[in-house]
């Protein structure tokens, strides 16, 4: 029966020399193992503990919502009466409207994504913590939910 090798695990006895691609490829690859280890922070937290320590102080979360807010104009350019864009609107995280929601920010990406199937009363209540109309955010949901099909 016939012996099988793999690129990456040769015989013992053979010597192996890459090809100037692999030999780019391995080297890119540990260039970027550099620089992902140089990116580790002793004491590092996530983007998300980060944003969540920043929207309790009170400047840093009104600079945060004036940041979403300039980022929802171009955005509502290129995607008109999206759900992202009606929340960053209105300068919210989507972690913080998954809390006026009791759900989670992981749900509220999905939902704005197209890829979660949305309950009408669940529509409703996002609808409100917009401040929009019920039938805006279902309009806005089935936009989405159009692109993210095609």
């Amino acid at each position: 029966m016939p012996t099988t090798t793999s690129k990456l695990s040769p015989p013992a006895n053979e010597e192996v020399r890459p090809t100037s691609g692999e030999a780019c490829q391995i080297i890119e690859i540990d260039k970027w193992r550099e620089i992902a280890n140089e990116a580790v922070v002793p004491n590092s937290i996530s983007i998300s503990a980060l944003v969540s320590e920043y929207e309790r102080d009170p400047r840093r979360k009104e600079r945060l919502e004036r940041a979403r807010k300039a980022i929802a104009s171009p955005l509502d350019a290129i995607a008109p009466n999206k759900l992202r864009a009606l929340r960053l609107q209105r300068g919210l995280s989507q972690a913080t409207l998954a809390s006026q929601l009791g759900t989670t920010q992981a749900q509220i990406a999905r939902i704005e994504s197209g890829r979660q199937d949305v309950q009408v009363g669940t529509m409703v209540r996002l609808a409100n913590a917009l401040g929009i109309d019920p039938l805006e955010a279902i309009k806005a949901f089935l936009a989405q939910r159009e692109d993210s099909q095609t």
